[in-house]
């Protein structure tokens, strides 16, 4: 018996090493738009605090504070994509896709929001942002 429990407590010291932060402490994302204006994104352990970075930026970015908005909170972040959409009749917005396991799913489920169906005739969809799980804007492969 005194050898097992030295033996468990190992295999659970290793399975913590190899499974990652846990759900808690992953970092959550925040996503602002002033409509027409600006933006912000901002990863943070909480909502108020990613909001409140995010609105921020917004802000700084041309927004007016009353125009920054809370449009949508991931926890836990994953990879992160924002989606431009422009319709036919020449209404356009942002879609955010969230808490993706890999870039690839991430890629994946834009491709397929902006293809499925239900869309409509759309002019434009196409990722304009994509983030790591850890907040790190990724290059675009047009550089931006």
């Amino acid at each position: 018996m005194a050898r097992v429990l030295p033996t468990a407590v190992s295999a659970l010291l290793l399975l913590s090493l190899f499974h990652g932060p846990s759900r808690a402490e992953q970092l959550g994302v925040a996503f602002v738009e002033a409509p027409e204006l600006s933006y912000g994104v901002c990863f943070a352990a909480g909502p108020e605090k990613g909001f409140a970075c995010a609105r921020k930026k917004c802000i700084t970015n041309g927004g007016e504070t009353e125009s920054c908005q809370a449009v949508k909170w991931c926890h836990p972040a994953g990879w992160s994509v924002d989606l431009f959409v422009q319709h036919a009749e020449g209404l356009h917005w942002h879609e955010y896709l969230c808490g993706w396991p890999s870039k690839a799913d991430a890629v994946a489920a834009a491709g397929l929001r902006c293809t499925g169906s239900g869309r409509g005739k759309l002019l434009q969809c196409e990722v304009v942002g994509v983030w790591t799980p850890d907040g790190t804007h990724q290059k675009m492969p047009d550089g931006s």
